[in-house]
C-alpha cells in the first residue's frame, strides 16, 4: 500500500508511505500525484517512508519503472526514510542517476530527511 503525504513537506515534494504489499493501483495514484506537481512544480523532490515492507505486483513493478523512466529528469532530490538496510543501498543508485541527489536516512532521523527535502 502507498499512502500520499503532506504534512510538514513543501508544496515542491511528493511524499510518500509504503507499507506491505504494492499493486497496480497503488501506483496508479502515484503517477496521478507525481503529475498533478509537475503541473505547478518542476522539478520536483521526493519524500519516502519505507516500512514492513512486501511484494510489488509485476504490473505495479512494470509502471513504476516506466514513471521512473519517463520523468527522472523531473526529479532533483529524493529521500528514502527506513530500516531497511537494503533500501538504503538501492538509494545509492541515484548516484548513478545524473542531476538527482538521493539520501538515505533511518526512521530515527526522519525530521532531518524532512528538513533536508524541503530545503
Amino acid at each position: 500500500m502507498i499512502e500520499i503525504l503532506t504534512i510538514g513537506l513543501d508544496d515542491r515534494v511528493l511524499g510518500l508511505r509504503v507499507r506491505g504489499s504494492i499493486e497496480e493501483s497503488d501506483l496508479d495514484r502515484v503517477t496521478a500525484a507525481f503529475e498533478r506537481k509537475l503541473e505547478h512544480h518542476k522539478p520536483l523532490r521526493i519524500y519516502v517512508e519505507a516500512q514492513d515492507l512486501g511484494m510489488i505486483s509485476p504490473a505495479a513493478l512494470v509502471q513504476d519503472l516506466r514513471l521512473a523512466l519517463h520523468h527522472f529528469r523531473d526529479v532533483e532530490r529524493g529521500a528514502v526514510v527506513s530500516d531497511a538496510d537494503w533500501l538504503s543501498l538501492l538509494s545509492r543508485a541515484g548516484d548513478l542517476l545524473p542531476g538527482i541527489d538521493v539520501r538515505a536516512y533511518p526512521q530515527s532521523e526522519g525530521s532531518k530527511a524532512i528538513e533536508w527535502i524541503n530545503g
